[in-house]
């Protein structure tokens, strides 16, 4: 699991390259995405990513990603489960922490 700073307010875009056993490249017949807090509790519903592909990006919107409540960093999970043609699930996870945004002097 990788960490990533994202300053408050802005969408964040998540690469995954999914693959078979044997290593061919294999499209999902669904994607969807569910952000989570540092607890673990669900932040929003879970929702459908767009186009599929073998390699595809998922934009999580900043709306999705709450604003730390004071100075600092709020800790939050992206979990993204794929379901192929046979049943098959695959889940990635990244968490990313969101900075407030500091003002210019």
């Amino acid at each position: 699991m990788r960490s990533v700073v994202v300053p408050e307010g802005n969408s964040v875009e998540v690469s995954c390259s999914w693959r078979t056993v044997s290593g061919a490249p294999e499209a999902p017949t669904a994607v969807r995405w569910q952000t989570f807090d540092h607890d673990g509790a669900p932040i929003g519903s879970a929702a459908a990513a767009g186009s599929l592909a073998a390699y595809m990006t998922v934009v999580v919107p900043g709306a999705a990603l709450p604003g730390p409540a004071q100075d600092g960093q709020t800790e939050v999970t992206i979990q993204i489960e794929a379901t192929f043609a046979g049943g098959d699930k695959d889940t990635r996870t990244t968490r990313v922490m969101v900075e407030k945004v500091k003002a210019f002097t």
